[in-house]
């Protein structure tokens, strides 16, 4: 008996699938046939459009992240403040967080390679300090009511101050 293997797996017996650019002609494909492309990226007019239609979205810094450096959602996720240099304009990507079910693990990156130095051009390190004092001052107001809320020393946390879970995703962007 033989079994074939879904195309999603192509990968698995020697190069990664190419990225293909969501355009018209794809996404028409798409909804007509419900088949996507194995890796699907956005086109500039498109990222530019999502980054414009969050800019006030708490979480825009992590958009940013994501879109800019191309970090990894669990490399994003296990981020912390002392791994971002804003004086010097670097990121140290050292730790992920990422998921089994529902429990969070914490290491080391995807592979040697993943483990990095980014610099960080002007906006971004604006975006990151203008989250930072943002996230301190919402420590503070619930602080000063009695609220719990933690210094996890995470760049993305949850309004209590604990980070963010790895498998974390607004629904509010899925359409």
């Amino acid at each position: 008996m033989r079994t074939t293997r879904p195309r999603e797996w192509s990968y698995l017996r020697g190069s990664a699938p190419a990225p293909q650019p969501w355009t018209e002609a794809r996404i028409a494909e798409w909804k007509a046939t419900g088949e996507r492309p194995t890796v699907a990226v956005w086109t500039t007019a498109q990222l530019a459009s999502f980054l414009d239609y969050v800019r006030d979205d708490t979480l825009y810094p992590l958009w940013w992240l994501l879109a800019v450096l191309g970090l990894r959602r669990g490399e994003v996720a296990g981020l912390r403040w002392a791994d971002v240099d804003l004086h010097e304009g670097q990121l140290s990507v050292v730790r992920q967080r990422t998921t089994a079910g529902y429990e969070v693990h914490e290491g080391p990156p995807k592979s040697k390679a993943s483990r990095r130095e980014l610099a960080l051009d002007t906006h971004t390190m604006r975006v990151l300090r203008r989250h930072r004092e943002r996230q301190q001052e919402r420590r503070t107001r619930r602080l000063g009511t009695g609220m719990v809320c933690h210094n996890s020393g995470y760049v993305f946390t949850s309004p209590d101050g604990l980070p963010l879970h790895p498998g974390y995703s607004p629904n509010a962007y899925a359409s």
